[in-house]
């Protein structure tokens, strides 16, 4: 028998850097394992979640899709999302929903656990299906850090700032190296603007 919808018991502290959606998504969780939340209850709507919490539409549509996926809650468009019917009845090692605090360390992991957060398994796998990745041993890590951290370092506020007009300077400085090295042209690096357009296009295709 459908149950009647209420105000959730949930509250998020302005404080700590735990996301928003993770928080409301491990207090619902803890509200059905906990039989506070029984089967067939129908959850706030999201735009009553948004209201109480104050926070975004986004934040609460992720934490109630994720809960979805995790099999705790079930949507019915245009009607909302109640618990599921079969929700599991109490917290266990597996838990669907595992909070950043509770997960255990990667050195610990044999095997990745089911939920919606989980940790992915130890390297190297049997066999990786995964396409498109590079090599994690082949890859100069040491080499990269020694190079890239000096210039995090030398950027500082660069990184917050928009790329200037122009064009970045030591784009147009190799530009202008590259210029007198192959055409002989006596080119500076301020006679050089970096624009938007296609392969072999020229000034004259504007």
């Amino acid at each position: 028998m459908q149950r009647h919808s209420f105000s959730l018991p949930i509250a998020i502290a302005r404080d700590g850097t735990e996301p928003y959606k993770r928080r409301i998504m491990r207090q619902v969780e803890q509200l059905i394992l906990s039989g506070q939340l029984q089967p067939g209850d129908r959850l706030p709507s999201i735009a009553c979640l948004v209201a109480m919490l104050h926070v975004s539409r986004n934040t609460v549509v992720g934490a109630y899709e994720c809960l979805t996926d995790a099999g705790l809650l079930r949507g019915k468009p245009g009607r909302g999302f109640y618990v599921a019917d079969a929700p599991p009845r109490a917290p266990a090692p597996t838990s669907r929903i595992v909070s950043a605090a509770a997960m255990p360390s990667r050195a610990g992991i044999g095997v990745s656990s089911p939920g919606v957060h989980a940790m992915p398994p130890r390297s190297p796998v049997r066999f990786d299906f995964k396409i498109g990745r590079p090599a994690p041993d082949a890859f100069p890590a040491r080499r990269w850090a020694s190079i890239s951290n000096p210039l995090l370092r030398q950027m500082r506020h660069a990184l917050s700032e928009y790329t200037p007009a122009e064009g970045l300077w030591g784009l147009r400085m190799q530009i202008a190296d590259y210029l007198a090295a192959t055409r002989a042209l006596a080119v500076e690096p301020q006679q050089i603007l970096i624009v938007g357009g296609r392969p072999g296009s020229t000034a004259s295709d504007c």
